[in-house]
């Protein structure tokens, strides 16, 4: 005889069992895996090229707030997000070693 499945909750018209619980469970681990490996990247990236948490997020086009939940790894990093920041960080160093060169020329 089969066993019935337990039924955690309902959700409108689906029921959700203990497996399907899990799965969730750990789809939910592995994100958050993920954004705070992105996170750890992304500010060592940018502590590299000594630039501000604002100055990053007036590079790429949002708020120094918003940024620094993905920093943090509070809220999804996805991958055009982390490139963008990259390449915004690589053009604020090429401007730092552009006037610190100007600056000691002359």
């Amino acid at each position: 005889m089969k066993k019935a499945k337990r039924i955690e909750w309902y959700s409108g018209k689906r029921a959700y069992t203990s497996r399907d619980v899990d799965a969730w469970a750990t789809y939910r681990k592995a994100l958050f895996t993920r954004n705070i490996m992105r996170a750890t990247r992304l500010r060592k990236a940018r502590l590299a090229a000594e630039l501000t948490q604002r100055q990053v997020a007036e590079e790429i086009g949002t708020t120094p707030q918003a940024y620094g939940y993905w920093e943090s790894g509070h809220r999804h990093l996805s991958t055009e997000v982390v490139n963008e920041a990259i390449k915004a960080m690589s053009k604020g160093v090429r401007r730092a070693e552009k006037a610190e060169r100007k600056a000691s020329h002359g």
